[in-house]
């Protein structure tokens, strides 16, 4: 059986650097092509309104009822690119007994470890978990 090789180049995993992910079935390799297409699809389209939301949001600032509707549509928007990149990232390298059915907060620290571990990145996940993981949870309830 070849040996096929697929780089995974993530917007997010950027300050990673170059990785490298190995499919040993071609039909693998060929239908993580097709997952990543459509996850870059996906998250470039929600990331491009969910920037131009930003803008509109801060030019709200000085009008505090606006602005507080705002900012929970950002946050919204902001929760949506992650649902989907969960999604989109599950495709791609799928944790042990993922179901779409879990919690927002399963199916996070789930990915967010598995994308970590298959990147040798475990160090970065301990320390994200430890010191950024709570405010992630505030925003979601703020939302």
């Amino acid at each position: 059986m070849q040996l096929c090789t697929y780089t995974i180049v993530r917007a997010h995993l950027r300050k990673m650097g170059n990785h490298e992910k190995n499919y040993e079935d071609k039909n693998d390799f060929l239908k993580a092509g097709v997952a990543m297409q459509k996850y870059q699809e996906i998250h470039n389209i929600i990331r491009k309104d969910y920037m131009e939301l930003l803008k509109v949001t801060e030019g709200h600032k000085s009008e505090p009822t606006e602005f507080d509707s705002l900012y929970r549509a950002c946050l919204k928007s902001l929760f949506s690119i992650i649902e989907a990149d969960i999604y989109g990232l599950n495709n791609l390298d799928e944790y042990e007994n993922y179901s779409d059915r879990d919690s927002f907060e399963i199916k996070f620290k789930k990915t967010f470890k598995q994308v970590c571990l298959t990147w040798n990145k475990t160090e970065l996940q301990k320390k994200y978990f430890d010191e950024k993981y709570g405010g992630l949870r505030v925003k979601k309830e703020t939302r």
